[in-house]
């Protein structure tokens, strides 16, 4: 991860573009926003890209690799409050390449592997994205979460990412970001008939404990061979990564979740530290599942 300082502006929230709008960063002004790059090379990829500023356009660009099992590149701000209590969300004034970004949001009462996620399409003229609150989900190392809901009020970071698995150049130019309130509900005539009952269209999300066996298997699943490649290190991230996530979530029985804490606590090294939140993964689907502890592979492989 990399820092990269820019001349930004630092929140203009007194400057309206439109009625009930404030400017986050319009990207004219002298004040310096420091933006940070997180790109795949985290997790061995080689994807590059990053952020830069030029007649009051912030362009992210770059080029994602999808080897070493990379295939994203991303930008963030530093963290800041950004005070958009009483908002209904973030308008954006963008162009692009035709692909599908995101925008992440990060809060300041979740961990730092936690990015609420919207995505919006971008074409090559500019056009207004408006991007409501409710729209963005919660994620953790690319994967959604059942909780926990975005806090408006705790938002503290915004940023931009690239995550769609297509290989080649990207370009994103931003103008403005801005975060818009909700327009007030114009009355409408009583309805004379009843309406007939729908049905959501929205599946039912899982029960927390087969959220969090999922997660878990996607953990080991993602982890393990790195560990038994030799790579101790990006193991012990995967597993932190969704042991943080598990916490956050806040439905593990309070044993389970000191046995989580004290795992991520480990300090003998990558190698102990990723065997110690594999055991406690181990305890917490046995747990979850009814099922005895999967087996273990064999000697010093997880």
């Amino acid at each position: 991860m990399k820092s990269l300082p820019l001349l930004l502006p630092l929140l203009c929230l007194s400057c309206p573009v439109f009625a009930g709008e404030r400017v986050l960063a319009e990207f004219t002004a002298q004040d310096e926003l420091r933006w940070q790059t997180v790109n795949d090379g985290v997790m061995g990829g080689r994807s590059r890209g990053g952020p830069t500023i030029a007649s009051g356009t912030l362009t992210f660009a770059g080029v994602i690799s999808l080897e070493n099992n990379g295939g994203f590149s991303s930008i963030r701000t530093r963290r800041s409050p950004l005070r958009l209590k009483g908002s209904e969300g973030i308008a954006l004034r963008v162009r692009g390449d035709g692909r599908t970004y995101k925008l992440a949001l990060r809060t300041a009462n979740t961990g730092r592997w936690i990015a609420y996620w919207a995505e919006f399409r971008t074409t090559k003229e500019w056009r207004e994205v408006r991007l409501p609150f409710s729209a963005f989900a919660p994620t953790s190392f690319g994967r959604k979460l059942p909780g926990p809901k975005l806090d408006v009020g705790q938002v503290d970071s915004v940023g931009f990412m690239l995550y769609d698995k297509q290989a080649g150049p990207f370009r994103l130019e931003v103008e403005r970001i801005s975060a818009y309130d909700a327009q007030p509900t114009p009355a409408r005539a009583p309805e004379r008939t009843r309406r007939p009952r729908r049905m959501s269209e929205e599946p039912t999300p899982p029960p927390a404990p087969a959220a969090i066996t999922r997660l878990l298997g996607r953990a080991v699943e993602l982890g393990a061979p790195l560990y038994n490649a030799g790579n101790h290190r990006a193991c012990a991230a995967v597993y932190a990564v969704t042991a943080e996530a598990l916490l956050a979530m806040g439905e593990l029985p309070e044993d389970l979740a000191g046995s989580l804490r004290a795992a991520l606590a480990e300090s003998g090294g990558a190698d102990a530290r990723a065997w110690a939140l594999r055991r406690a993964f181990d305890a917490i689907y046995a747990r979850l599942s009814g099922q005895p502890e999967p087996p273990r592979s064999r000697a010093r492989e997880l």
